[in-house]
């Protein structure tokens, strides 16, 4: 971007997720982020009822007060998504996963069975992860790359604990 700041996509959701034949993660709707919103200093303020259309339960509280969107606000949505993943379930999979992530018999539970097998341990890991990325307060959510971790590092150690097992 001209700008140099990264894309605030404003509508993460499963259904923009998409996979490459190497399973790579590709995020859709980028053109019509950049089309329908007023970029400066790395925030965002596109019409907050055409975001809403797309899925309130990705829409970081804060944009309720503020209508800013920003990469915390992103972070709200990818760590919803992340939680839907892990349960199956597309609402309210925070919930579902907040009062379990600790008890592994309840745990294992709210992970979807359709997904086959579960390595109980990295699932926890990616719900930890999710669920600090769904913070209510957005001060609180990690970064997507940060000094000591981040979420792109989270992820990565994943893929690579994935392919190891």
């Amino acid at each position: 971007m001209a700008t140099g700041h990264g894309i605030i996509h404003c509508a993460v959701n499963p259904a923009n997720i998409l996979l490459d034949d190497n399973f790579v993660a590709k995020l859709g709707e980028v053109d019509e982020t950049l089309l329908a919103s007023d970029v400066s200093a790395g925030t965002q303020t596109p019409k907050l009822g055409t975001i809403l259309a797309k899925g309130s339960q990705y829409v970081a509280p804060e944009c309720f007060r503020s209508g800013i969107f920003d990469e915390k606000t992103d972070i709200y949505a990818l760590g919803v998504t992340m939680l839907e993943m892990v349960t199956g379930k597309l609402c309210n999979a925070v919930g579902i996963v907040e009062g379990t992530i600790e008890d592994g018999a309840l745990f294992k539970d709210v992970l979807d069975q359709n997904a086959g097998d579960w390595d109980i341990a990295l699932a926890r890991g990616v719900a930890h992860l999710g669920s600090s990325c769904a913070s209510l307060d957005g001060r609180q959510r990690p970064d997507m790359i940060g000094e000591g971790g981040g979420i792109v590092p989270s992820l990565e150690a994943v893929a690579v604990k994935l392919k190891a097992a």
